[in-house]
């Protein structure tokens, strides 16, 4: 057993710092991790009707549900591989969270607020900036997964 897990060490857990552990994460919880690309396309593929669609509304919807589902994966990786605590009390989902707003205001900034279009930019910068923090959780959800990986006994090479 190696002494140091997913999301903490040894010697923190000791000092009272960072999660602790009482088993690894199994080889069946680490064949999941081949799953994710898959999950994620699920999540992009159940909006695909709406993104066809050019409605502005209909694609505002198929976003905030493609969201809602990367962060069930986000939440899952999280409580799977992390101590209870490692991403703060509320868990990955709390810290989503709190990050979805500051982030949100940051992506409608970028692409809505260059002076080169003023006064408005209109829906489809509005549809971008939502783009924007989906691609942060579709990333998160990659990073996460491939840094996992190097822990894993059923991935390494």
């Amino acid at each position: 057993m190696s002494a140091v897990f997913a999301g903490g060490s040894l010697l923190g857990a000791l000092c009272g710092m960072g999660p602790a552990f009482a088993e690894p994460p199994t080889a069946d919880e680490f064949r999941t991790l081949d799953t994710v690309p898959d999950r994620m396309a699920a999540c992009s593929d159940a909006g695909a009707d709406a993104y066809e669609s050019g409605d502005a509304e209909q694609i505002r919807k198929a976003m905030d549900g493609e969201i809602a589902c990367l962060t069930v994966i986000a939440a899952d990786l999280g409580k799977t591989f992390y101590g209870a605590e490692a991403f703060g009390a509320d868990g990955i989902e709390g810290a989503l969270k709190r990050l979805r707003d500051p982030l949100g205001r940051l992506y409608a900034t970028v692409q809505n607020d260059p002076v080169a279009c003023a006064p408005a930019c209109g829906t489809l910068y509005t549809i971008q900036s939502e783009d924007m923090y989906r691609r942060f959780l579709a990333t998160l959800i990659l990073d996460i997964s491939e840094r996992l990986k190097d822990d894993s006994p059923v991935h390494s090479e």
